[in-house]
Order: structure tokens, then C-alpha cells, then sequence
């Protein structure tokens, strides 16, 4: 259903570098020119500019890449629903916090009322599962991170907290925010959702990561944990994910006098979807099976 010439648009657009999207597509550059240059002649506008070294959508280009990536969306779930006729199948994304940490018990409460219930789910940080969404990857994605409202459409899962944490009685009397940045922060890489939170957060009150007196940059929440277990600095995490440390008395929430927040899991899916009354009904499952779970 979807153009050759589009495919290689959405590629182009994606990376704006012509080059990188003909290594992408196994294409050579004249041909992902050429391609450009007949869709721009079709609809009549440009689509890129280039300045310089530098390419640009244009203001038409940007509205061809919205409305062609929601289409292109629906195409890839178009086809893996026809192959599945007869399977009940879902194919999404979770942020690693949600993946690991919630969605095995929301998935288990489904399973319950759906026991043939196929599944695939991508884990990544926020960054990634919106292209993967854009791209038609994923049919869906539950997110922790921020993301533009106007490009996705977007309902609440659950309202979570989100904590300090730091080695069992590492910090005994109640402090302030301001006295953590005396320790390491062990912290997730850019793009993830657990990091976008404490960065503007900081933000808020003029400060930034740079003010914690050494940071580590871990990938890896269990890393995370392991490390922060050990005494080797705090961090900031969702309470879903040290549940089992605190039990195990391995882990203290750190209880700051100025510091309060709580933060949502998004059900976000493109735009405009042809399959937006079954997302929304998606939803609405995983928001009872997370009110079940104390979410």
C-alpha cells in the first residue's frame, strides 16, 4: 500500500542525510534523490531544503512526514493483523522501567482473561519507541518519558512515584534535596524517561545534573540498583522498581522534606490511527489491571 518513493521520504526525513538514508534503504544517493525529486513533483512543493551541509524539512515536508509516517504506521499493523486473522496479538512497546517492572504483572492479568494471547514487546527508552511507533514497528507504546501531545495521541495508565533511593540507612535524619548533590548520582543515559524527569526537575530549580558532586551514566536499572545497594551513590527511580529491594532491606526511599513527586505511565499511539478504538480498548484493560495491582 505504501509508495517505494514514501518509504524513502520517511527515511530521508527521519535522518535528514540523503547519504545515511540510501545506506539505510541499500539504495544508492542518486536514487533516493530521484525519488524525493518525483514525490516533490507530484505534490506540486518541496519537501527539503539544503543549506549548506545542512537539510531541513520544510513546512510542507514536515506535514508529509506526519501524515505519511501515521500512514505507513497503519500499513505495517495492517499487515501483521492479516497474517494473525485468527490470533489474538499484541505488538507494542514499553519503556525499561514499564517492561520490567509493571508490564509482566499487567501482562499476567490479561493473560488471565486472554490465555492465547500472543505478545511482543520492545524495550528502549523513550527517545527510541517513538520512531519505533512512527515507523510502524510497534502498534502502540507505554512510556515514562515526556513526548510531544500534538504528534501521538495519549491516555494516562497510572500515576507512579518517583524517588530518591540510597543504600539501607545510608541516609539516616531527613534531608533536602540540596544535600544529595554531596554524593554520586548513578544515574540512566539521555533519552530515557527516568533521567528526562529529575532534568527538569532540576531545571525548575536552577540547577542540573553537573551539580551532584560525580555522576555515573548507567544504562541498566538493575545496574543501577546493584550499584546504589553497594553504597556507591543515589539515584532517582520509580517506586514500582526497588519494591523488592526495599522489602529485602537493601534499599531506603530517601525521605527529602522539598521533594514530591509523582509522575505518569502514557498509553501513546499515533495520531489519527485507523486503529485507535482498539488502543483506546487496550488501554482501558491495562488501566484495570494496574488499578488491580495498586497502581
Amino acid at each position: 500500500m505504501i509508495d517505494y518513493r514514501v518509504r524513502t521520504f520517511l527515511e530521508a526525513a527521519r535522518t535528514l542525510n540523503f547519504s545515511k538514508a540510501a545506506s539505510g534503504l541499500n539504495l544508492t544517493q542518486p536514487a533516493v534523490s530521484q525519488h524525493i525529486r518525483s514525490l516533490e513533483e507530484e505534490y506540486g512543493v518541496k519537501f527539503f531544503i539544503h543549506e549548506g551541509k545542512k537539510t531541513c524539512l520544510t513546512r510542507q515536508g514536515e506535514l508529509f512526514y506526519a501524515t505519511a509516517s501515521r500512514i505507513a504506521g497503519d500499513d505495517a499493523g495492517l499487515r501483521m493483523r492479516l497474517k494473525k486473522m485468527d490470533e489474538s496479538y499484541l505488538r507494542f512497546g514499553a519503556t525499561l522501567t514499564v517492561g520490567a517492572y509493571v508490564m509482566p504483572e499487567i501482562l499476567s492479568c490479561l493473560l488471565e482473561d486472554n490465555p492465547d494471547l500472543k505478545v511482543r514487546m520492545n524495550v528502549d527508552n523513550t527517545d527510541m519507541l517513538l520512531k519505533s511507533l512512527e515507523l510502524g514497528e510497534v502498534d502502540f507504546a507505554v512510556v515514562e518519558g515526556y513526548f510531544d501531545g500534538t504528534r501521538f495521541c495519549h491516555e494516562r495508565l497510572a500515576s507512579v512515584r518517583y524517588v530518591a533511593v540510597a543504600k539501607k540507612n545510608l541516609i539516616k535524619d531527613k534531608a533536602r534535596f540540596r544535600d544529595l548533590f554531596e554524593y554520586r548520582l548513578i544515574v540512566r543515559e539521555k533519552g530515557s524517561g527516568t533521567r528526562d524527569v529529575l532534568e527538569r526537575h532540576l531545571a525548575e530549580m536552577n540547577r542540573g545534573i553537573s551539580d551532584f558532586k560525580w555522576i555515573y551514566e548507567i544504562g541498566n536499572p538493575e545496574a543501577i540498583k546493584e550499584m546504589v545497594g553497594n553504597g556507591l551513590g543515589v539515584s532517582f527511580l520509580y517506586e514500582p522498581a526497588v519494591r523488592k529491594e526495599r522489602e529485602a532491606g537493601l534499599l531506603d526511599v530517601v525521605d527529602l522534606k522539598d521533594f514530591d513527586i509523582r509522575h505518569d505511565f502514557s498509553f501513546v499511539w499515533n495520531r489519527n490511527s485507523i486503529f485507535e478504538e482498539r488502543n483506546r480498548e487496550l488501554c482501558r484493560m491495562m488501566r484495570g489491571a494496574c488499578a488491580h495491582l495498586g497502581l
